[in-house]
């Protein structure tokens, strides 16, 4: 329904540099207001992960476009302040 899109958000996650070159990705619908685990925990379910989140960590890779590492996403709500790319 309208309602459920204005607070739900569809991400693109890729499972690695490998898979983002070959743009391999799943797509993963979460809240706006998500944790950051909970968010983890969604595209390890993408991916069919069982092993230990601690393990993982995300990264926002549109973030930097200035060719500068990549740094893992700490925000405790991510998708409020993850780049978006249309």
């Amino acid at each position: 329904s309208k309602v459920s899109l204005l607070f739900t958000e569809t991400i693109k996650v890729y499972d690695g540099y490998g898979a983002l070159r070959k743009r391999f990705f799943r797509t993963i619908t979460v809240h706006k207001q998500c944790s950051r685990d909970e968010l983890l925990l969604a595209a390890m379910r993408a991916f069919v992960v069982s092993q230990e989140s601690r393990n993982f960590y995300l990264l926002d890779v549109y973030a930097n476009s200035e060719g500068e590492r990549d740094e893992e996403i700490v925000d405790p709500t991510p998708i409020m302040v993850i780049q978006h790319v249309i």
